[in-house]
């Protein structure tokens, strides 16, 4: 028996053609109905599993209160409701105590086609501040 095919960027279905008695009991009248299946598994596990690190930088922030800066992401949409967690990237104490204090400046992110915006209501970080974004 044969695989279906990984397809490689599948598409999420929200609906699916239902069985009549009039079909035939033919394998392609099943495939079809596997590979939508198949496809949105694949899409989900994508969507779950993908992770990116992206950077806001000290000096990236407009804005007189709220504070914002939007970071280019490959690939999310304005649909896409991604995770984020802090990444300690300092390279010793003193700077993973700023970027921490960095990213608890953030009080929520936004995300559009290519672009994740972080909102700071009320005060400017003032280091860069790593977030690893996951679900993109």
């Amino acid at each position: 028996m044969a695989d279906l095919p990984i397809t490689e960027n599948p598409q999420f279905s929200e609906t699916m053609e239902a069985l009549t008695p009039q079909d035939r009991a033919e394998p392609q009248t099943f495939d079809i109905r596997y590979q939508k299946l198949l496809d949105n598994d694949n899409y989900l596990k994508k969507k779950i599993m993908g992770r990116k690190n992206i950077i806001f930088l000290a000096a990236g922030w407009t804005g007189e209160g709220p504070f914002k800066q939007a970071v280019s992401v490959e690939g999310i949409t304005a649909e896409d409701v991604p995770v984020p967690a802090f990444v300690d990237d300092g390279g010793n104490e003193a700077e993973s105590k700023a970027k921490k204090k960095a990213y608890g400046c953030i009080t929520y992110f936004e995300s559009s086609n290519g672009t994740v915006t972080a909102v700071c209501n009320y005060k400017k970080p003032e280091a860069d501040c790593t977030i690893e974004l996951k679900g993109v």
